[in-house]
């Protein structure tokens, strides 16, 4: 499979350092709806944004994440970051959670759905880019119905657009935020993707016929 490279070329001092992480499938989308906030009095920092897609393979048409009744999407992302931009560490609970549903054959009703994808911090990087900054993270996989297909670790890339922070964490700051969560790949991640893909749809037809 064909890699994506989230990270960009570092600048700027050491305190503002990209972890570069490369993103590979399967890959899902969030979009410029979302909102990061940054709390300074707390450590707090936070991304609420909706998942798009989710593409598995490359050169696979992205398949759309969406609510379904009364359960909406979400695409959330809570950890701690001290006031010199580093990693403090996550809240109780998930730090990563991807929520939605997911029709693999598009046949009109999900697949697979409720919680995606959930993950424990292990990195935080960021870059002040003017009005465009640049975030990234890593986390560990805990769960989610997507969780076997993203093997052991995930990686984040995001960008913030119309972001007031001025690459210092001595003050509160928000802005949007869009990106893309894809895996870290081990060696086997890779070789069992393609028998997932199709266990997700043939699972959904077996959970309908029951």
């Amino acid at each position: 499979m064909a890699g994506v490279v989230a990270g960009l070329t570092l600048a700027g001092p050491s305190s503002a350092t990209l972890l570069g992480t490369a993103l590979q499938f399967p890959l899902i989308s969030f979009d410029n709806g979302g909102v990061t906030a940054y709390d300074a009095s707390t450590d707090a920092f936070g991304v609420t944004a909706f998942p798009v897609a989710a593409r598995f393979e490359a050169g696979g048409a992205p398949i759309f994440i969406t609510p379904f009744g009364e359960f909406p999407e979400a695409f959330v992302i809570s950890i701690n970051v001290d006031q010199d931009g580093n990693l403090v560490g996550g809240f109780d609970g998930d730090d990563l959670t991807v929520f939605g549903f997911i029709d693999v054959d598009a046949d009109g009703i999900p697949d697979v759905g409720g919680t995606l994808l959930t993950g424990e911090v292990t990195g935080f990087g960021h870059q002040n880019n003017g009005a465009t900054d640049l975030y990234d993270f890593t986390f560990d996989v805990t769960g989610g119905e997507l969780a076997s297909l993203f093997g052991g670790q995930v990686a984040v890339s995001m960008q913030s657009e119309a972001s007031t922070f001025n690459g210092e964490f001595a003050e509160s700051f928000a802005g949007r935020a869009k990106g893309t969560l894809g895996v870290v790949p081990e060696p086997t991640t890779l070789v069992l993707l393609g028998a997932g893909v199709f266990g997700l749809a043939t699972a959904g037809s077996r959970r309908r016929a029951a």
